[in-house]
């Protein structure tokens, strides 16, 4: 599902959408390399042929780690997990990890589990996650 939008293709633009509680990404449609780091011009072909697209929210765990000394503004979640969660669409994004059991004492190997988009609420700021999917 695609449509030309009048949305920058900056990095703040993507962050208003995670407020939104949207998971987009760009794609050129001329040679349809695709990013969630926002471009304005392709880094692959140099076409201006933008566009926003929606994530599916849907994919499953690259790679991930336990954090339990997180920056101030994740404090009140610590213990959790981190991961890289490889979207349906062939992207890589960061995102924490809910409905995971034992975070205190490592939970069993998630790579490859499937997880589905979420957005956690903290501090009245829509934070990217990702559910395990049971």
């Amino acid at each position: 599902m695609s449509a030309k939008t009048n949305e920058p293709f900056t990095e703040e633009q993507w962050l208003k959408f995670v407020q939104q509680k949207q998971l987009k990404f760009v794609e050129c449609q001329d040679c349809h390399k695709m990013s969630v780091i926002p471009f304005a011009v392709c880094t692959t072909c140099g076409s201006r042929n933008i566009t926003w697209k929606q994530a599916s929210g849907q994919g499953s765990i690259y790679t991930y780690t336990i954090t339990a000394v997180p920056p101030p503004e994740l404090q009140a979640i610590a213990p959790y997990v981190a991961g890289v969660v490889e979207l349906q669409e062939g992207l890589r994004i960061n995102g924490i990890i809910t409905g995971v059991e034992n975070v205190n004492s490592y939970p069993a190997d998630l790579v490859g589990k499937t997880v589905s988009i979420e957005f956690l609420e903290l501090d009245r700021k829509s934070i990217l996650a990702f559910r395990l999917n049971a």
